[in-house]
């Protein structure tokens, strides 16, 4: 039911998200990615330190896009996501 109500989202359960596990405030959707490559891990805590995301101009999966803006929300930031290539103009879903 989509109406119901969730938790917010902690650090730890996105934490959990990126290797796969279940979260604590059940967030998480089967239908979205979210377990991160060892690249896609390094580009995120890359993220974490410096404050926005910077994809490289390769193609790269919406994964790290998805857990980026999540964590955004665990902290209350808004995502700032910096990318040259016009491939990764996408929205945090």
């Amino acid at each position: 039911m989509k109406d119901e109500y969730l938790p917010p989202i902690s650090k730890d359960d996105v934490e959990a998200l990126t290797k796969g596990l279940p979260t604590k405030s059940r967030s998480g959707d089967v239908t979205v990615g979210h377990r991160l490559t060892k690249r896609e891990r390094e580009i995120f805590e890359r993220a974490k330190t410096s404050g926005y995301l910077t994809l490289p101009y390769s193609p790269i999966r919406d994964n790290v896009i998805n857990i980026y803006c999540k964590w955004c929300d665990a902290v209350g930031i808004v995502p700032d996501i910096r990318s040259r290539n016009p491939i990764h103009s996408r929205l945090c879903r």
